[in-house]
């Protein structure tokens, strides 16, 4: 990661400090005092927080709440736990492998010594030094081969419980029939340490989970258990001390039994090292399930960082690139005084409020005041997904500002011509809206396949237009905001459910306005009369091409028994169809459509 600017900063000052500029002598400080300035933490732990880390409890929240983490065993609950063996995979199957390799070295240079000194017959060698050593190193090497480190976890455990099981069973080739209970008592312990060496190197050493752990130890101590007694029921037989007897957990001989001072101190020996076998076990155990439960914490740790730097190094890319998600064109022209056209202003800022909060500013590029001859300089320049026109519409054509402010309208081809794929390649939709936007609509999907495009069938009411915007942006940033494809449907139905909560209905309000001449036009009555205020407010569609053929999406419109007035009516949920009715329509309007120029409750002509 590069340097920010603050450190940028702190660096520059450092460099600008006389008294360290020309100081390259490094400054000698005593061992005792690099031991002390490492037996305290730098700052305060409860009070500062590890940058780029949870802090201790939203961690634990993290592992128990959202994913599920057992308490005895730590494990997760579903997906979360296939992505921590993969973490693990990748970061300890090597040091694993080298570990086991270590252990080879290490377990050869302690048992060489002893079969060069006492001269151990080549058996005794074979099943002390060469087997375990040889077990290891295989261990080591399947961790490594591409075809077997899938199973690194498993070979480690049976590398490790075969090794130690071998190291046990050299004791057997023993000439034990001549020893002393001293002698046999020293070997016990001898077989003790081995289990204990064994065991730790198993649980804290491998990697391997808690259940894995409890699994390897308990199989080795079942191999010390079974080997150690064997070995001593023979070792009592041969020493001719009568029939062997399992040694009593109860110190002190059993009562009514007269033994010797060696009988009873050999058969306390075996009695503690397997009592000392089953504390070292539990104090394993318990270190095993603190280091993965550690390393857990850790993985959360690594995954929050990973998302975050993922994250920033997606935004810092798309500024780089200069790529915007999307881009809008803002167009609210005037027209002379003397002109007939009456043109209403539009709340755009309003629209542009709720575009700007709800998509990343990194992601968005807005042209206000648009004229055509800007269309073309900010495609290319963000090379935008989805590109939103708001404004009015006449005739068949978008009406984009002048440089003076007066309304301009560019002919549709001009329009259109400007988002091919060479100039575009990235762009999916287009949202036009404007009343009576679906003409061009048509036009674009029948030039353009790849494109969709919504837009407006009908004159519409400003604020249902701006209702619909808002949740079309509304689910546009939460599909860039959790990195996840935009789907122009779902936003589609989405910006259709936000219009319905605000209590706007679809239809044409056109149907329901007053003849010219009607007296309501100069004294206009608001309050039960639908002419001047319509129960309807626009009819949105989508318009695709399926089968090359231009298909609108859009749902049903409500029948005329239904209340157009209600407040919070149901939003369909079942999947709309796809039909060419309004397809039609618009070929009607692009062939010969009426001046548009009338404005009613501000509508967007």
């Amino acid at each position: 990661l590069e340097p920010t600017m603050s450190q940028f900063s702190v660096i520059e000052r450092e460099l600008s400090n006389p008294r360290r500029r020309h100081d390259h002598t490094p400054r000698r400080r005593s061992l005792l005092h690099s031991i002390t300035r490492r037996l305290h933490d730098p700052v305060d732990v409860e009070t500062s927080a590890a940058r780029g880390a949870l802090a201790r409890d939203v961690n634990r929240r993290v592992r128990t709440a959202l994913l599920g983490q057992r308490y005895w065993s730590n494990r997760f609950v579903g997906r979360a736990e296939e992505e921590y063996q993969l973490f693990i995979s990748q970061y300890r199957r090597c040091s694993v492998s080298r570990r086991l390799a270590v252990a080879a070295v290490l377990l050869g240079l302690s048992t060489v010594y002893d079969a060069v000194v006492n001269q151990r017959p080549a058996s005794f060698v074979a099943l002390r030094t060469a087997a375990p050593v040889a077990l290891l190193v295989v261990g080591s090497l399947l961790c490594r081969l591409r075809a077997t480190r899938r199973w690194w976890r498993l070979a480690a455990v049976v590398s490790a419980c075969c090794a130690y099981g071998s190291v046990l069973s050299a004791d057997a080739l023993e000439p034990d029939g001549a020893w002393e209970a001293c002698d046999k008592d020293a070997n016990s312990v001898w077989q003790l340490l081995w289990l204990i060496a064994a065991m730790a190197c198993s649980a804290l050493f491998f990697a391997l989970d808690l259940p894995h752990v409890c699994a390897c130890l308990a199989l080795q101590l079942a191999t010390y258990l079974a080997g150690s007694l064997a070995l001593q029921a023979r070792w009592w037989r041969r020493a001719g001390r009568g029939e062997w007897r399992l040694p009593s957990l109860v110190l002190g001989p059993p009562a009514g039994l007269q033994l010797g001072r060696d009988e009873d101190a050999s058969s306390r020996m075996v009695v503690d090292c397997i009592l000392s076998a089953g504390l070292a076990i539990l104090l394993l155990l318990c270190a095993a399930r603190m280091r993965d439960q550690h390393e857990r914490q850790c993985f959360i740790n690594s995954y929050v960082l990973h998302a975050r730097v993922s994250k920033q190094h997606t935004r810092i890319g798309t500024l780089q690139r200069k790529h915007a998600e999307l881009l809008a064109l803002f167009s609210n022209p005037r027209v002379p005084d003397s002109s007939p056209l009456v043109l209403r202003p539009l709340h755009l800022g309003q629209e542009l409020k709720f575009l700007m909060r709800a998509l990343p500013h990194e992601h968005l590029a807005v042209e206000p005041a648009a004229s055509i001859g800007d269309l073309a300089p900010a495609v290319l320049a963000h090379n935008p997904r989805i590109i939103l026109f708001s404004g009015h519409s006449f005739m068949g054509s978008l009406a984009f500002e002048l440089d003076d402010g007066r309304i301009d309208l560019p002919p549709a081809a001009a329009f259109i011509s400007q988002l091919s794929r060479e100039a575009a390649p990235r762009l999916q939709c287009v949202f036009l809206n404007g009343c009576h936007t679906a003409a061009l609509g048509h036009k674009l999907v029948e030039e353009m396949p790849w494109l969709c495009v919504i837009c407006w069938c009908s004159i519409t009411e400003d604020a249902a237009a701006r209702a619909f915007a808002t949740g079309f942006y509304d689910a546009v940033g939460d599909f860039i905001f959790n990195e996840e494809q935009i789907r122009i449907e779902l936003a589609y139905w989405l910006g259709l459910k936000r219009m319905y909560d605000q209590g706007f209905r679809l239809g044409d309000p056109a149907t329901y306005l007053h003849p010219p001449g009607h007296p309501h036009h100069s004294a206009p009555v608001f309050r039960g009369c639908d002419g001047c205020c319509p129960p309807v407010h626009g009819n949105v569609v989508l318009l695709a091409s399926f089968e090359k053929r231009v298909c609108v999406l859009r749902p049903s419109l409500p029948s005329q028994a239904d209340e157009p007035r209600r407040s919070t009516p149901p939003v369909r949920s079942t999947p709309p169809r796809l039909h060419t009715r309004l397809a039609a329509h618009a070929r009607r309007l692009s062939r010969g459509a009426g001046p548009a120029g009338h404005r009613e409750g501000g509508q967007r002509d």
